[in-house]
């Protein structure tokens, strides 16, 4: 390999040296199943997408940051 070919490889490879950390949390989402049943009932009637828990987690995390960061 040479060029950008040979510096992604080595790139790559790095990544795999690099500890990856993980957290495991147990928490109650009982809520968060019934608002998303309700969502997604909602959205089948509008002939909309069903959005997933990783949806509603995520548009968590981005309203927590901005409401963090000024």
């Amino acid at each position: 390999l040479r060029g950008v070919s040979s510096v992604i490889a080595t790139n790559m490879e790095a990544s795999l040296a690099v500890p990856t950390a993980t957290s495991v949390r147990q928490v109650p989402a009982k809520l968060l199943e019934v608002n998303r049943k309700v969502i997604n009932g909602y959205r089948e009637r509008s002939g909309e997408s069903k959005i997933s828990f990783t949806h509603l987690i995520g548009y968590a995390i981005v309203r927590a940051i901005a409401d963090a960061v000024p």
